[in-house]
């Protein structure tokens, strides 16, 4: 009888040590530990939750990397496969790389019918059939160019839209569009859904 119960005693906490081992070592497989930041979700709204990393950073770039001299406010990136863009609000400027991260061209102004215009806190960019498309937040209007010339093909200004007062100041923010054409924008105050154009 006392062997038995030995023997079920010894059998018992091998179970227990199975099992504190396999949730240390699943406890080590989750950990975020090793990266420079922890990832984590919230439960219930309040309480964070670690998880593991869905994604590792792999290289971080710098401007100085691009031979630019600096960023002072990324505010969007779009990847078409071919060419890499970045709105660079703080600075007024739509930043054109190719894949390999090389510059193609800084695009601060553009000629729109004789007359040299600017962008004013450009927050948005997409590129689709050869159209670039920009959120011009301050100036109120969607800009597009050429994706080969860079050249204007026509701006888009405020549209009509019968649920919001007169006096609302259109301010895009994103900006994307589909597979028709349909021009589709996030405007800063407007919580109803998407501005289409």
């Amino acid at each position: 009888m006392k062997k038995r119960f030995a023997c079920r005693m010894l059998c018992l906490l091998l179970c227990v040590a199975l099992l504190l081992s396999l949730t240390i070592s699943a406890s080590a497989e989750t950990s975020t530990n090793d990266l420079p930041y922890d990832s984590y979700v919230y439960r219930d709204g309040k309480t964070a939750l670690a998880v593991p990393a869905p994604y590792a950073c792999a290289e971080t770039y710098t401007a100085a990397d691009f031979g630019l001299d600096s960023f002072q406010s990324m505010t969007d990136l779009y990847f078409n496969g071919e060419h890499l863009y970045i709105c660079d609000s703080g600075k007024n400027r739509l930043i054109v790389l190719d894949s390999a991260f090389e510059i193609v061209r800084v695009i601060a102004g553009f000629d729109n019918n004789g007359m040299q215009d600017t962008f004013d806190t450009p927050t948005g960019v997409y590129e689709r059939n050869g159209i670039i498309y920009v959120a011009d937040s301050r100036k109120s209007r969607i800009v597009e160019l050429d994706a080969n010339t860079y050249e204007l093909k026509q701006i888009l200004p405020r549209p009509e839209i019968s649920l919001l007062e007169e006096n609302y100041t259109y301010t895009p923010q994103k900006i994307t569009v589909d597979a028709a054409g349909r021009v589709y924008v996030i405007a800063e105050g407007i919580n109803r859904g998407l501005v289409e154009l």
